[in-house]
């Protein structure tokens, strides 16, 4: 009885295996790209541009589309600012930072929740392209497994180019080019680094941190990846210097400040993500007085704070708090 019971328990575990694998090859030739087009710079809508296009068809009060794919490879300084703000090792892992991830389960342990992430442009890319907005399992086991073909079907500069090409910048606002003519007025190839930076600021929570509301977290952000880069650039100048004793200690504690700072930013946009989430699914006022039948109220409204920042007094705050850290489109306005 026992061995007829493991038998079917083995036939059970083969049939559930193989349809399985069957059920993620169906998936994977239903979402397989053009990846000649991708190679070519031809970037196609993503899964969260058409998913935006479908949520506006039922609510039309949401603004219009404004996203232009780009053929042109985008400035160097320009990438410099995404990579630095998004994932500085791109060009190191192979789509998942395994080092980033025990960072972020060491960082999480020591502060008894999640705070920290360690998602790479890669993921990100595979996400916009493919996935739904889903959080289930399955949708991150189909995100990990797209994150490694894409890496085996294009190069690094490729992947970068199509992440920028579709990435989420405010509301129904999508790609480098439509954010550089919505916030700048300019192409993207024309934009400064300083704009540059403020678009990889905006990424953590585009819809509500952008360089039109200006809010305080976004010009915190601005800052701390200006730091970042200029301690990522004095770090590459120290390395290709003669190696002495002063500079093999200069070098270690740059690195020791670049890594501080990289962590600071991924706490920064952990953080700016999960209350955006815990926003989205918390009612409004308005909402919870037509739940309970309550008179809604405007006119005591207090009205809302000015929140900007100038960057001194950003950079003092975090002096004071963190001693270790040195530092298609549309005519309207997002």
């Amino acid at each position: 009885m026992n061995l007829r019971l493991w038998k079917s328990v083995v036939k059970l575990g083969f049939c559930l295996s193989a349809a399985f694998i069957l059920f993620e090859l169906i998936f994977i030739a239903w979402v397989w790209p053009d990846w000649d087009a991708w190679r070519r710079g031809d970037v196609p809508e993503s899964a969260l541009i058409k998913h935006y296009q479908s949520q506006r068809e039922e609510d039309p009060k949401l603004p219009k589309l404004r996203w232009t794919s780009v053929r042109k490879p985008f400035p160097q300084r320009v990438k410099k600012a995404f990579l630095v703000a998004e994932d500085s090792r791109f060009y190191e892992h192979g789509g998942i930072d395994y080092q980033a991830i025990r960072d972020a389960m060491a960082y999480n342990l020591q502060r008894g929740k999640i705070l920290l992430g360690a998602s790479t442009i890669s993921q990100q890319t595979a996400k916009n392209m493919f996935l739904s907005l889903s959080r289930s399992p399955l949708r991150k086991w189909h995100e990990l497994i797209l994150t490694y073909i894409l890496e085996a079907m294009l190069k690094k500069d490729q992947i970068l180019h199509v992440y920028l090409n579709v990435a989420e910048f405010g509301v129904g606002l999508y790609g480098l080019e439509a954010a550089a003519r919505a916030y700048y007025g300019v192409s993207a190839s024309q934009l400064s680094q300083e704009q540059a930076i403020e678009l990889a600021a905006t990424l953590p929570s585009p819809k509500k941190n952008n360089p039109k509301s200006r809010t305080r977290p976004f010009q915190k952000r601005v800052h701390r990846i200006s730091a970042t880069m200029r301690v990522m650039d004095q770090y590459v100048a120290q390395q290709g210097k003669r190696p002495s004793a002063n500079d093999e200690a200069m070098q270690q504690e740059l690195a020791k400040k670049l890594e501080q700072l990289r962590q600071d930013m991924a706490v920064e946009a952990a953080s700016e993500v999960q209350q955006e989430v815990l926003a989205a699914e918390k009612p409004s006022d308005d909402e919870l007085a037509k739940r309970l039948g309550e008179p809604e109220d405007h006119a005591n409204a207090e009205p809302a704070a000015d929140i900007g920042a100038s960057g001194e007094a950003i950079e003092q705050e975090e002096k004071a708090s963190s001693p270790s850290t040195g530092e298609t489109q549309e005519e309207s306005s997002p």
